[in-house]
């Protein structure tokens, strides 16, 4: 069984960074073996592509959603960090 993680903190508490800097931190420790999948609304999608390109440059992200979505199924495993919603 696969081990994953819910962080639940209230909103404004630094629940985007905290992921970033953990999921840089465990592809530098060469444990990040395969890409880390976050869910959320749509709506949050761009603060995240923001967030990511600003402070965790070094990860390969890619946005997950919307009619277009399939064709990026066969190169998930080239990224680091996948963006989806539910």
């Amino acid at each position: 069984l696969e081990v994953g993680g819910i962080l639940a903190d209230d909103m404004g508490l630094g629940k985007t960074l905290q992921t970033l800097a953990h999921i840089l931190s465990e592809k530098n420790a060469g444990r990040l073996d395969r890409p880390c999948m976050v869910v959320m609304p749509t709506s949050l999608i761009p603060n995240w592509l923001d967030e990511a390109a600003h402070f965790t440059p070094q990860l390969k992200v890619l946005a997950l959603y919307g009619a277009g979505r399939k064709k990026h199924f066969a190169q998930l495993g080239d990224y680091d960090l996948l963006l989806t919603t539910y």
